[in-house]
């Protein structure tokens, strides 16, 4: 499947970002040449993280996010063919 590259997006631009099936709307906020963009969601995502999100009794909770790096090619969760122009 072919996704844009983060070179494609331009500061400022509208986006979408699907997470767990849900879309959540946001816009570029900083561009790292042509390797990689800094999102930034209208709204926090949750996502599980176990080393940083044990509370006193040793079970792991959510952290919300809403803002990120996307870098060509990297990540699972968080890659750029789960972004697109809004």
């Amino acid at each position: 499947m072919r996704y844009l590259k983060a070179s494609d997006y331009k500061i400022g631009d509208k986006i979408i970002f699907t997470h767990n099936g849900k879309e959540f709307s946001g816009f570029i906020g900083d561009s790292f040449g042509e390797d990689g963009i800094f999102v930034i969601l209208d709204k926090s995502i949750y996502v599980k993280k176990e080393e940083f999100a044990h509370n006193p009794q040793g079970y792991n909770t959510d952290i919300p996010i809403k803002s990120f790096d996307l870098y060509n090619d990297e990540g699972e969760e968080f890659h750029l063919k789960y972004l697109r122009k809004k």
